[in-house]
């Protein structure tokens, strides 16, 4: 297959199984898949479903954080906050709070890597992005105070305060609402 001129190479492509044809040509404004992979997601018009079942299970469980000579497998229940840090992002742990006990200093692994990346591969009902550089756990939120210039105030368990930005504030209603249930 070849556009403008270029030759695409890869896994060819077909109409879904549910689409018929017209007159012998297809309808164009459906979108194409890959073969065997229509089945594998919701599709509804053509577009996926972000909120299907397949999309809650895609979501990280656990993630890999290489440090010199070994590699750590962090489950994302420990991670209290993420912050974005130059081409890095931190993770900070409370591995206290993870095990049910009482807070611990804080532990904190770097990876290369965005913080737009991982917000797409966290479990939203779990992680809220508040800040252009925070997504912050909702496990670990225990207070939310209101400034007066229309940023907000997180304090975590381990009494730590992160900003709400005011560019995030339509987040505060769904915060709310994963807070009180």
């Amino acid at each position: 297959m070849s556009l403008q001129g270029r030759s695409i190479a890869g896994a060819p492509l077909a109409r879904t199984a549910t689409e018929g044809r017209t007159n012998g040509t297809y309808d164009v404004s459906r979108g194409l898949t890959l073969m065997g992979r229509s089945e594998d997601r919701a599709v509804s018009g053509g577009i996926a479903s972000e909120h299907s079942a397949s999309a809650r299970d895609s979501y990280l469980d656990r993630i890999a954080i290489k440090s010199r000579s070994r590699i750590l497998f962090l489950d994302t229940r420990e991670v209290a906050w993420l912050e974005a840090y130059g081409n890095y992002v931190r993770f900070h742990v409370l591995s206290g709070e993870a095990t049910g006990g009482t807070p611990a200093e804080a532990a904190v692994h770097t990876v290369r890597g965005t913080l737009s990346s991982y917000e797409r591969r966290l479990d939203p009902s779990r992680f809220v992005r508040i800040h252009r550089s925070v997504i912050v756990n909702v496990d670990v939120v225990r207070e939310l105070h209101a400034r007066r210039t229309g940023d907000f105030t997180l304090i975590t368990r381990s009494g730590e305060k992160l900003t709400l930005s005011r560019n995030f504030r339509s987040r505060v209603a769904e915060l709310r609402r994963l807070l009180a249930s």
